[in-house]
């Protein structure tokens, strides 16, 4: 008889314990549907601007000195060669196998100069002393502002130094002074 009344009293407990359970569910969902029917008045928001931004950094930067001829002479017979070099840094090395760095016209080309041909002077005043810079140390290859008159530096390691060769050709009958041009380096990724 025991164990029949300890499973009614049981029996008695779950239904009342299911009854507060679901007045209390109940409640609850009664109290939410209250809460979303207030709606809060219009003029009662309030709003504020959010800035948003981020700093992109370069990958890689240049750095140039400049390509000092020394003297010319407009007697010698042969032609005024120099050599130096554009400092390639990038902060990390990464497979792109297009980048390339390219060489501008310079500020008065030649007439006939072309960004794949170019035709580069110095000048001082009025006069004009013709030069080019070269990708080679035999100055074969005219520097250029083309794809394919660019130099590729290749993967590294950084930093690097790319070689840079210039040519004054002999002959230029031109006024004693100081002869200067800015060429613009690029570098193209």
């Amino acid at each position: 008889m025991k164990s029949v009344e300890n499973t009614s009293v049981a029996a008695r407990r779950r239904r009342t314990l299911s009854r507060a359970l679901a007045r209390l569910c109940a409640l609850v969902a009664a109290g939410f549907l209250a809460a979303s029917l207030h709606s809060p008045r219009a003029d009662a928001a309030t709003s504020s601007p959010l800035t948003v931004g981020v700093a992109v950094q370069d990958r890689c930067s240049l750095l140039t000195t400049p390509l000092n001829f020394g003297t010319y002479d407009p007697q010698a017979i042969t032609d005024l060669d120099v050599s130096g070099a554009i400092s390639l840094s990038c902060q990390f090395s990464f497979i792109n196998f297009i980048m390339h760095l390219r060489l501008s016209q310079g500020l008065q080309p030649e007439a006939g100069s072309t960004a794949a041909a170019p035709l580069r002077q110095m000048t001082n005043g009025t006069d004009m002393l013709r030069y080019n810079l070269y990708t080679d140390a035999a100055r074969a290859d005219v520097w250029g502002d083309t794809f394919f008159t660019a130099v590729f530096p290749g993967f590294g390691p950084y930093p690097m130094n790319i070689p840079l060769h210039g040519r004054i050709p002999a002959g230029q009958n031109v006024s004693v002074g100081t002869y200067l041009d800015t060429v613009t380096a690029t570098l193209w990724f």
